[in-house]
C-alpha cells in the first residue's frame, strides 16, 4: 500500500509501456503491477492499446493468464480510482477475448468486476455476495477471500448512504 517510486519513475514506466510495440510475458507483468501508480489516463491508453494488439502479443497462450490478470487489475484500480468509465470500457473489450474454455475462470473474474462495477452505480451488493459465496460452495476459498477484499476495499471508497 506503500509507493516507494519517485514520480519521475513512475512517469518513465508509463512512457515506457505506453510506447511499447511488443507485449511479452515482462512488459505484461510490468502493466500488472502499474496500474494503481499510473494516471489514470495513461493507464487507460496503455490497457486500450494492449486490448487492441492482442494479436501481436508475443506467445499468447503462455501469457494469457498474466494478460488478464493484468488487464483485471487495471479495471480494480480504475473502480478504486473512481474511475468508472474507464473501467467499463477496458471490462466490456475484455468480455470480447475469445478464450479458450479451460480459461474460464477469467469469464467468472469479469462477471464478478461488473458485479463491482454495479455495485458502485446502484449500491445493490447482494449479487457481488452471491458470487462470492459461490465461490466458497465450489471450495474456492482462496479467490473468494481475494474477490471479498477487493469488494472491501470497494465498500469503502464507494460508501452507499
Amino acid at each position: 500500500g506503500k509507493n516507494y517510486l519517485e514520480p519521475g519513475d513512475i512517469q518513465r514506466i508509463g512512457s515506457y509501456l505506453l510506447h511499447n510495440t511488443v507485449w511479452s510475458k515482462h512488459n505484461i507483468i510490468l502493466l500488472a503491477n502499474a496500474p494503481f501508480l499510473l494516471n489514470s489516463e495513461m493507464g487507460f491508453k496503455i490497457a486500450m492499446r494492449i486490448i487492441h494488439n492482442f494479436d501481436q502479443v508475443r506467445d499468447i497462450n503462455e501469457n494469457l493468464i498474466i494478460f488478464m490478470g493484468g488487464l483485471s487489475d487495471t479495471v480494480i484500480s480504475f473502480v478504486f480510482k473512481k474511475k468508472l468509465e474507464y473501467a467499463q470500457k477496458i471490462l466490456d473489450k475484455l468480455r470480447k477475448v475469445n478464450l479458450p474454455f479451460y480459461y474460464m475462470f477469467f469469464d467468472l473474474t469479469l462477471s464478478f468486476l461488473q458485479k463491482v462495477i454495479d455495485y458502485c452505480h446502484t449500491g445493490d451488493e447482494q449479487p457481488v455476495l452471491a458470487m462470492i459465496d459461490n465461490l466458497v460452495q465450489l471450495n474456492c476459498s482462496q479467490q473468494a477471500h481475494i474477490w471479498l477484499d477487493v469488494f472491501k476495499s470497494t465498500q469503502e471508497i464507494w460508501p452507499q448512504k
